[in-house]
């Protein structure tokens, strides 16, 4: 979509992204002193290794080179294809995202010798953001990458959430759900955490490498079962899963009492919904903020915002235009058909639906990495005439938003909108602009 409108929400989303760099946020939270390094009140002593996984590892690991200079001993950046830059002082890796591959099993090997190698003296400094749950991995005894891939293909189309697919990872991996941590003692650690969850939660984000964890296998068995996917679970998993609850496999760490180490959340889905705000009301438009805990099925809630665009221009409620209606969380998409698309195309093109002939709108939905589903597109943008558009085309766009296949539609009809990797993951951003 080429409106004006259309590239006034694009720059929006962009410019707040840009705020919400990061690099910058490192650059904030870690303070260099002579020995070491200071977060908040507490002071951590180098030398440093520096472990930087997710979609922003290269943007973080960056920021802690340049800030801890010579007192990095090592360091290792694990992030998906394409994402990686050269970092001094750092082994940049990339694996696959969003199941794991042969490549995430060996870096994750290579990095874990290399902290068993570590002084005990050595502090570790994790960088985490979202995706590092697939990039780093090491299976349980008895897994193989086969196991883990179907497992997990299966949990990310059955429109699971993050915390629902997690508390199954963590309990087939020897590294998530604070395993990590048993594996770094009696080294000090410090992570700092980028989320890209729904409520922050440090145990979900990464599936928690170095925290306690609040799930049990009970619980991975459970999500598998009311998820229907029980009877679709390699045997290999289940059987890990089976000796769990019966107390012949170690569960994920439930206390880090005894340890020394620390996690902060440095930036996350509201800071990004907050600069989204900023940047509206600079272009004139009242920010509405609906949440960042926004979630769900990804059409429902794009067409819940095409309905909340007819209510403002039927009664100005629940605000007068100029506004900007702002929402994040997480949507998902339960996969009924064989298309190509994410959970922004997806809302964003049921958007377009509730949209139709509706004038001076535009929406936008996107995955704050620029990477929304298994496709090269960071969402969509829709306005009143999309709809329309798409069909004087000769292209069907209810028959694709079934069949789940918003990438093909929304490209030929002007609504894809493709960033590249934007070095964040922040979650979703939505936004919908409505003019007086």
């Amino acid at each position: 979509m080429g409106s004006s409108l259309g590239d006034t929400v694009r720059a929006i989303a962009l410019e707040a992204l840009a705020t919400c760099s990061p690099e910058d946020a490192v650059r904030r939270v870690l303070q260099p002193i002579p020995s070491g390094a200071r977060v908040g009140d507490r002071q951590w002593d180098g030398p440093f290794y520096v472990l930087s996984v997710g979609k922003a590892a290269s943007a973080m690991a960056r920021a802690a080179s340049d800030l801890l200079g010579n007192l990095v001993w090592a360091g290792s950046v694990l992030t998906r294809d394409g994402y990686s830059d050269e970092i001094p002082f750092m082994n940049c890796l990339e694996a696959g995202h969003p199941l794991p591959d042969a490549r995430s099993l060996n870096a994750t090997a290579d990095i874990l010798r290399e902290i068993d190698a570590l002084p005990d003296d050595v502090t570790i400094l994790m960088l985490l953001s979202g995706g590092g749950s697939a990039l780093f991995e090491a299976p349980d005894k008895g897994i193989s990458l086969e196991d883990i891939r179907a497992v997990n293909a299966e949990l990310l189309t059955c429109g699971a959430s993050i915390a629902e697919v997690n508390a199954v990872r963590k309990h087939l991996s020897r590294v998530k759900g604070g395993k990590l941590l048993r594996r770094i003692s009696p080294r000090s650690s410090l992570a700092l955490v980028v989320s890209d969850v729904v409520g922050d939660d440090l145990a979900t984000i990464s599936s928690g490498p170095t925290v306690a964890d609040h799930t049990t296998f009970a619980d991975a068995v459970e999500v598998l079962k009311r998820r229907d996917l029980w009877g679709k679970t390699p045997k290999n998993v289940r059987h890990v899963l089976e000796e769990g609850l019966k107390g012949l496999r170690e569960e994920t760490l439930k206390s880090v009492e005894g340890y020394d180490t620390w996690a902060q959340v440095i930036l996350d889905n509201r800071s990004l919904c907050r600069a989204a705000g900023e940047a509206a009301k600079i272009r004139g438009f009242t920010p509405l903020f609906l949440g960042s805990f926004f979630s769900g099925e990804a059409r429902e809630i794009g067409t819940f915002v095409g309905e909340i665009a007819r209510e403002i221009r039927a009664s100005k409620h629940p605000g007068p235009p100029p506004v900007a209606v702002i929402s994040g969380g997480e949507s998902v998409v339960k996969v009924r058909g064989k298309g190509r698309g994410g959970p922004g195309q997806e809302a964003a093109l049921a958007c377009a639906r509730a949209l139709r002939g509706l004038s001076g709108v535009a929406f936008l939905a996107m995955d704050s990495d620029g990477t929304d589903g298994p496709t090269d597109a960071a969402g969509g943008v829709v306005d009143g005439t999309t709809w329309d558009h798409m069909e004087s085309r000769g292209l069907n766009p209810l028959d694709a938003l079934e069949r789940n296949d918003a990438y093909a539609v929304l490209g030929s009809g002007g609504g894809l909108w493709k960033t590249g990797p934007t070095g964040n993951n922040l979650n979703d951003l939505r936004i919908l602009l409505v003019e007086e």
